[in-house]
């Protein structure tokens, strides 16, 4: 997994050009975005993405299905939705 600030153009290119291939982590599963901000309208500071061999593309490729199934799902079933990314309900400093 990796969180870059600045990300080149062809991000996915490059990768592939060394047997590598990425998918975007959906943002409110992914574990940290970067410039914190508590506002509960603004948008993380970057994203997150999951490498993998070329050779295990099928299994990337399934993971992300299943992220956004479990975004979906949580919607459509009125189930507990992941917390947004900055959110910090529940988190005590002692």
């Amino acid at each position: 997994m990796t969180e870059p600030y600045n990300i080149d153009d062809y991000f996915f290119e490059l990768l592939n050009e060394v047997d590598l291939v990425a998918i975007n982590v959906p943002r409110d599963l992914s574990p940290y975005c970067g410039i914190w901000t508590n506002s509960p309208v603004d948008d993380p500071g970057s994203k997150s993405y999951l490498i993998a061999d070329k050779k295990d593309i099928g299994e990337l490729e399934n993971i992300q299905i299943q992220l956004q199934l479990a975004l979906i799902g949580a919607k459509d079933n009125k189930a507990s939705l992941p917390p947004r990314w900055n959110c910090t309900k529940g988190i005590l400093y002692v």
